[in-house]
């Protein structure tokens, strides 16, 4: 299954963060782990866009091109930081926005993969 999330609601959220916890995902590299506290921060603000993002990666961490986009997913993946409600669509506009959600409650793993089969399949 891809980890893409395109639209999923608050209510599943945790289930499916909890299902690809076990993954080999850009969340799980030590760029995202570390930066992860400052892009919540940053997201807290208020909406932030990619070229803001990507603005700040470089500013405050050096980062730039691929590396930056990289780091910028995992990151906000693993601090919870997920697509607006108005850009999260296929055809959104062209500057997509990005905000800061509450951080989910913990579940078991094996037993989210079991209740998202459960309710989807």
């Amino acid at each position: 299954m891809r980890q893409t999330l395109h639209l999923v609601t608050r209510r599943d959220y945790a289930l499916l963060r909890a299902a690809f916890a076990e993954t080999h995902h850009y969340d799980k590299m030590p760029v995202a782990e570390r930066l992860a506290p400052s892009v919540r921060a940053l997201a807290t603000k208020g909406p932030v866009t990619m070229a803001e993002a990507m603005g700040y990666l470089e500013r405050e961490h050096g980062l730039k091109g691929v590396a930056a986009r990289r780091a910028w997913r995992g990151a906000r993946v693993r601090a919870h930081v997920v697509h607006h409600h108005e850009s999260s669509m296929w055809h959104a506009p062209p500057v997509r926005r990005f905000v800061a959600i509450d951080e989910p409650e913990t579940l078991d793993s094996t037993d989210a993969r079991a209740e998202m089969i459960r309710r989807y399949l």
